[in-house]
């Protein structure tokens, strides 16, 4: 076989995370706090129909100045926002599902079924937070595509990795040669449907047929 190229992790736009001023004082640092936390709970409160940039300052208790002090407009506030959720609840997430690699009777096919329950649900809550801003930036707060810290591979990559070990410690795998092509494939299958549900039709993505669906087509890939 030969070994697919590897995926470059595709970091998040310059534009959308830069800032005006890089809050260097603690008291700087809880303003540009207090904007974001305020962004966040409009979003999860009020919706993102009444979001702007003088409501998040008036919630963090801050002038309009301030806020434009950091960030050129509220697409700023909710990047960091997004940006702040992807590396700490969906990292967490990932490193949950590679936690064993030990395959036992039906055991592939089980974390296989809960990979796509949880990337499903990392897509399902980023869309609630802000549907048009995620879809629209999709490949920016992909974290998949991110390095996994700590590691020289994408999430993605450490993610077929970890399937294509429990593929070979699976005695009733032996018979395929390829567990690293048909990891590859599996999660590809995985990844692009989810993502094009997300961009296409995002009430795919919390439809619990949809993603038994995308389950059974990603075990399929394994054993067809």
């Amino acid at each position: 076989m030969i070994d697919p190229m590897p995926e470059d992790p595709v970091e998040p736009t310059p534009a959308l995370l830069k800032m005006r001023c890089v809050p260097r004082q603690a008291r700087s640092r809880m303003v540009v706090d207090a904007l974001r936390e305020a962004c966040e709970r409009i979003l999860l409160g009020e919706g993102s129909d009444v979001l702007t940039s003088h409501r998040i300052a008036e919630l963090a208790g801050v002038d309009i100045a301030s806020l434009y002090r950091y960030f050129p407009n509220k697409e700023g506030i909710i990047a960091q926002v997004y940006e702040s959720r992807l590396v700490e609840a969906n990292a967490a997430s990932h490193l949950e599902a590679m936690s064993n690699i030990d395959p036992h009777e039906g055991e592939i096919e089980e974390k296989l079924r809960g990979l796509v329950g949880r990337i499903a649900d990392q897509h399902e809550s980023m869309l609630d937070l802000h549907s048009d801003f995620y879809r629209e930036h999709l490949a920016d707060f992909d974290l998949s595509r991110r390095w996994r810290p700590g590691r020289s591979n994408s999430w993605r990559e450490e993610l077929s990795n970890w399937l294509a070990t429990m593929l070979a410690r699976d005695p009733t795998m032996r018979r395929r040669l390829d567990a690293e092509g048909t990891a590859f494939l599996a999660i590809r299958v995985l990844y692009g449907a989810l993502d094009s549900a997300v961009l296409e039709s995002p009430d795919y993505v919390r439809d619990p047929g949809f993603r038994e669906q995308l389950a059974a087509a990603a075990v399929q890939s394994l054993y067809g």
